[in-house]
This record gives structure tokens, C-alpha cells and sequence, in this order.
């Protein structure tokens, strides 16, 4: 008894300061089979797992997802996993994004314009 107590001790203590899922697992498509490694063997998993490292520079964790910030050819948005937004790639949408708000608002003014002066000529036409 004495050792098993002794043996499941030794386990948690390996447990607690062994390195958990790192930046690797989180933020690459590695854990969902989306990404490749470039060659076989340990240089090749290590090379793969320092170049994703090396590329996040902001991650935080949460509940249920992680999130992070890499940079690649340019910032991205990740969460858990999949790329979200890319500064560059998805510039176009962004941009066509922040120019709703005015084509809505012409559109608003026009329609109001419109119906003023429908309502103004029914007026017209009754009297």
C-alpha cells in the first residue's frame, strides 16, 4: 500500500511540472490534422513546434478557447486553431466593412427623402 501511495505520488509530482500543451497544439492545425510536418523524424517535429513558437506572439487561454496572435507574413487572428482574420488577405473585407455604416446611412437619407416626397405628392393629390 505504502508503495502504491509512494508511486502515484511520484506520478503527480511528474505531472505537475511536466510541459502541457503548448503553443503547438493550440494554435496550429497540427491537433485537427490540418497541418503537415516538412520532413520525417525528431528534426523535422522540432523544427515544426519552435517555428509555430516562434510565430505566435500573443496567446491567451480561456474556459473553452484559446486565442492568439501570430505573425506570419502578416497578424492574424486565431482561435483555437483557425485563422479567424489576416491583416493582409482579409484587408478587403475589413475595409468594405467599415464603409457599411455610411452606405447605410445614404441609404436611410434617401429613403426618407423618397418617402417625403411620395407622402408629399399623395398629400398634393387629395386636396
Amino acid at each position: 500500500m505504502v508503495a502504491l501511495a509512494g508511486a502515484v505520488s511520484i506520478l503527480a509530482l511528474g505531472a505537475v511540472f511536466s510541459e502541457g500543451p503548448t503553443a503547438v497544439w493550440r494554435h496550429s492545425g497540427i491537433g485537427a490534422g490540418r497541418a503537415e510536418l516538412e520532413g520525417t523524424g525528431a528534426n523535422a517535429e522540432q523544427n515544426f513546434m519552435n517555428a509555430i513558437r516562434r510565430q505566435c506572439i500573443w496567446e491567451a487561454e480561456g474556459v473553452e478557447t484559446s486565442v492568439a496572435i501570430p505573425a506570419t507574413d502578416s497578424l492574424a487572428f486565431v482561435v483555437n486553431g483557425k485563422s479567424d482574420g489576416n491583416a493582409y488577405s482579409d484587408a478587403g473585407t475589413q475595409i468594405g466593412l467599415g464603409l457599411c455604416g455610411i452606405v447605410g446611412q445614404s441609404l436611410l437619407n434617401l429613403l426618407r427623402r423618397f418617402h417625403y416626397r411620395c407622402f408629399r405628392l399623395a398629400r398634393h393629390c387629395d386636396s
